[in-house]
């Protein structure tokens, strides 16, 4: 047989010899043409690529220093909406996050860094929160690294959605401030110096507001005093809500100083303060429903692109796993190989050593070199993507802010000239907002989507180098062995085919396996989805629940308030409106903040536990290669032992952290509503004075008034400026008005009295209706079951004493419906009498000075001293003059 080989051996070269010499080196130039051409491109794409790189990096350093210049310049003339309209000061605008932000990186060897104890805390709330990018998790080495990263980002981007609330909310309480005083200053109710120095005080509480000096001292204090990191983490997150709460609370507060301000100062009316005060709280609260809807928007949005970020990042981490196994198993192919040929005896043990060593050595120094291509290749691509994503942000964050001051300048025109009221403005500016934040939310998911493609393409090219280097390897691997088994050719076609199947079929198993894994995600993802609309349902249930539960309460405790006039009514209802909303956006923020944290410490824990399977396989993987079964054995006993005791512990630590969640919301919810009965009972304690007060004003007023004609009157007569005859003919008739006046509210009285007890009436005969009703289907239900027992008529007797109770329980109702209707009525006429009497008793004075034909100052003069000894408050005084003036001028006038 060797001979024959010898034979055929040398038939082929007598014919390459004489035939075929010139096609081989025919062939031999065309390939070395191609390989020179392979090697050019590689060259020439290198080369573009570091250009292409120099290029984007000069490119990025001038775009921001043009934007470094561009924020200096806008910082000057681009303070949007809180300048255009009238501030006299430079409104703070947090504009953090708005900046493009570089983030530098080298090429360090990746490390793996083991998870103890004392790093398994939260996210620290006292710092920035920078703009991150899905490329930070994606860079990292394993799944539960991702996990880890990702859920502190997502607190990140909560604590900037709780701040840009935070934001907003003190922002549209001043544009709202801002439009008023406008509108008020446009009319001649108040003029510029009042404005000026109004919005200078309530821009810098509202600066004073934001400053968290105190905070972060409290903060400091106890970090240095607390040991215990769960602990630390309850007393932080109970100061963050304290603070939170006080700023909300504060903010109520100062609308109430508003009001006070406009009734002190700027000389309006105190009916006119009281409806400006109304309008603005209407207004606050119907923007804070608004933000209620955005923020449940936009913790959707959250979480399904978080839901889509760990599903990217499974994804990795699979292929991560998968490109691991693989090497395993590329390495311990060749065992069975040798394994086979060293059975038939076409290897000895000396052969079979030296094969497998020289190859494992190989292949651990191509995956070696591997690993540090990935490291290096995947830092660039993290550069880059960073810088990109910083780009762009910039980019659309500047387009985004254009829009903003297009919006506020043309909006600043409509209110100076009428056709835009408040609410339309925040309907519009809201909208606006929610447009912007859908924009920028869009523009991030892009990102994501493009950073984890770019992850998989440089993963997939790496990963075909590697197998090309692999099977490179290989080939010189079975060369090796048909040379040293000395192999027929077709025995080693066969084995290598063998192999390629092998490879092949493990191959599909991957596609398919990675295949039912994706379907797995997305079914988990889905099933996510449903969970999370319904807790939004039921939360939205829970509160509207709750609202509903304390308006009802409220309103039966200002029903049995008597004196309170329509407009405290209204406004107790707003603020409490007001304190309810913002009580469950607090809530549900301090809620989904907590949650966050319980997420972010799991997934700390469990990179934990996959750092310590991690160090039991390398220590598994070094007792095997001693060979010692038997120490690998005890070895691999203690560490199910000690893995399934950290699994326990982790799963302890997670429903303990649950069950404290869970304990604190609860906690959390029956303080705020405590608080809230709290803030409701000063709310109407303050409405009780405020009664009392405006029926000594009326009663005051009243005395005043008839005081301060008798003294104009008297005087006027003493000095000669009127007769005697002339007085009391113009007081009989002022007196005829004064009668009428009276003989028209005690009309008006008895009218609406029979209005309120017919109302009464039927009312009460529609809910005795109602029990009789009831009543009736009780009965019937009591006779169709026939039987007349001991017990059928205890039931009756029950059944009848429920009936009588329920009946005089609605005729006490009622008999105190009638009383608050009867004095409420009392007090709005009384009240209306004296205007109507102030009216009287302007046109009296009108009359007298008109006779007496007194000048306008020694009129004005003789008001004035008559109103101070009758005892007349300052602004009752000006307002009577100033309505007495208009009525001499305009009879004076038509007389001339």
């Amino acid at each position: 047989m060797a001979a024959k080989e010898c034979l055929q051996v040398t038939i082929i070269d007598t014919l390459i010899e004489e035939n075929t010499l010139g096609g081989l080196v025919f062939l031999a130039f065309l390939l070395a043409l191609l390989i020179g051409f392979v090697f050019g491109m590689l060259i020439m794409r290198y080369v573009f690529r570091e250009i292409e790189d120099h290029n984007a990096r000069k490119k990025k350093k001038l775009f921001s220093m043009s934007v470094i210049e561009e924020d200096n310049r806008g910082n000057k003339r681009s303070q949007s909406f809180m300048k255009k309209i009238g501030s006299n000061r430079i409104f703070p605008v947090d504009d953090s996050g708005s900046g493009s932000i570089a983030i530098e990186m080298g090429h360090p060897e990746r490390k793996d860094i083991a998870l103890s104890e004392r790093n398994l805390n939260s996210p620290d709330d006292g710092q920035l929160v920078r703009d991150c990018s899905f490329a930070d998790a994606l860079i990292k080495g394993t799944g539960e690294e991702m996990e880890v990263e990702l859920q502190n980002q997502d607190f990140g981007f909560v604590q900037k959605m709780e701040q840009s609330m935070k934001d907003e909310k003190s922002e549209t309480f001043l544009r709202l401030l801002k439009i008023i005083l406008t509108f008020l200053l446009s009319k001649s109710r108040i003029d510029e110096t009042f404005k000026r120095t109004t919005l200078a005080k309530y821009e810098q509480i509202i600066e004073d507001l934001k400053s968290t000096s105190r905070k972060e001292n409290e903060e400091k204090e106890l970090r240095e005093t607390l040991a215990d990191s769960t602990d630390l983490d309850n007393a932080l997150e109970q100061l963050h809500s304290k603070y939170s709460k006080k700023r909300d609370l504060r903010l109520i507060e100062l609308q109430e100083q508003f009001g006070r301000d406009l009734q002190d100062s700027s000389g309006l009316t105190e009916e006119e303060a009281e409806q400006i005060l109304s309008k603005l709280m209407s207004s606050l609260a119907a923007a804070e429903k608004r933000r209620s809807e955005e923020i449940n928007r936009q913790t959707m949005v959250l979480r399904e692109r978080l839901a889509k970020r760990q599903v990217m990042a499974q994804q990795r981490a699979a292929d991560k796993r998968e490109e691991i196994e693989e090497f395993q198993e590329r390495e311990k192919q060749p065992y069975n190989i040798i394994a086979f040929l060293k059975k038939r005896g076409k290897l000895m043990d000396r052969q079979c050593s030296r094969i497998l060593e020289e190859y494992h050595e190989d292949l651990k120094n191509l995956e070696e070199k591997h690993q540090q291509a990935v490291l290096k290749h995947e830092a660039d691509l993290a550069v880059r993507l960073r810088r990109k994503r910083d780009t762009k942000r910039s980019m659309l964050l500047n387009e985004l802010e254009g829009q903003k001051e297009e919006f506020e300048a043309k909006a600043s025109h409509m209110i100076t000239e009428g056709d835009m009221t408040a609410d339309d403005y925040l309907e519009a500016f809201h909208q606006l907002t929610v447009m912007q934040q859908a924009k920028i939310e869009e523009e991030e998911e892009n990102h994501d989507k493009l950073e984890a493609e770019e992850f998989q393409d440089l993963a997939w090219q790496l990963t075909d180098r590697w197998k090309r280097s692999v099977s490179k390897l290989e080939n010189g691997l079975f060369s090796e062995i048909k040379q040293q088994a000395k192999l027929s050719s077709k025995e080693a076609e066969r084995m290598m085919k063998k192999h390629e199947e092998q490879l092949e079929e493990y191959t599909n198993n991957r596609t398919r396996e990675r295949e039912r894994h994706q379907a797995l995600l997305q079914e988990k993802l889905n099933e996510r989805r449903k969970r999370w609309k319904r807790e939004a349902e039921e939360r939205a249930l829970e509160q509207n629940q709750m609202a509903t539960e304390q308006e009802n309460t409220l309103r039966q405790v200002l029903n049995t308030q008597i004196g309170l006039n329509e407009q405290l009514r209204k406004q107790v209802l707003l603020e409490h409106e007001q304190n309810m909303i913002a009580l469950n956006n607090h809530l549900q923020i301090s809620r989904i903040r907590q949650q966050k944290k319980v997420e972010y410490r799991l997934a700390q824990r469990r990179a934990r536990l996959e750092e310590l399977k991690k160090k039991m396989n390398q220590e598994i993987s070094h007792s095997k290669d001693q060979g010692d079964s038997e120490q690998m054995k005890v070895i691999a006993r203690s560490q199910n032992i000690e893995y399934q005791a950290e699994l326990k512990k982790m799963e302890e630590e997670h429903q303990a952290a649950l069950e404290d969640l869970r304990r604190r919301l609860a906690s959390e919810t029956e303080e705020a509503l405590k608080d809230q009965d709290d803030r409701l009972g000063k709310i109407l304690g303050k409405l009780q004075l405020e009664v009392a007060r405006r029926d000594e004003i009326i009663k005051h007023r009243d005395v005043a008034i008839r005081n301060l004609e008798k003294k104009i009157v008297d005087t006027l007569t003493r000095e000669g400026t009127m007769a005697d005859v002339q007085t009391d003919r113009i007081l009989k008739q002022h007196q005829t008005q004064v009668d009428r006046l009276n003989q028209n509210i005690e009309m008006e009285k008895e009218k609406q009295m029979m209005k309120i007890r017919e109302k009464i009436e039927m009312k009460q005969l529609k809910k005795e209706r109602i029990i009789e009703a009831k009543r009736a289907r009780e009965m019937e239900e009591i006779k169709a079951k026939g039987v007349k027992t001991a017990s059928s008529a205890l039931t009756l007797i029950l059944r009848d004493q429920e009936h009588k109770k329920d009946m005089e329980e609605l005729e006490n109702e009622m008999r105190l419906e009638l009383r608050r209707q009867t004095e409420l009525l009392h007090k709005e006429l009384q009240q209306q009498f004296v205007k109507d009497l102030q009216k009287e008793e302007e046109v009296f004075l009108a009359r007298v000075a008109e006779v007496s034909s007194i000048p306008e100052d020694e009129l004005m003069m003789t008001i004035k001293s008559s109103a101070r000894e009758a005892g007349m408050d300052f602004k009752l005084t000006k307002q009577i003059a100033r309505d007495v003036r208009k009525r001499v001028r305009s009879t004076r006038k038509a007389e001339d």
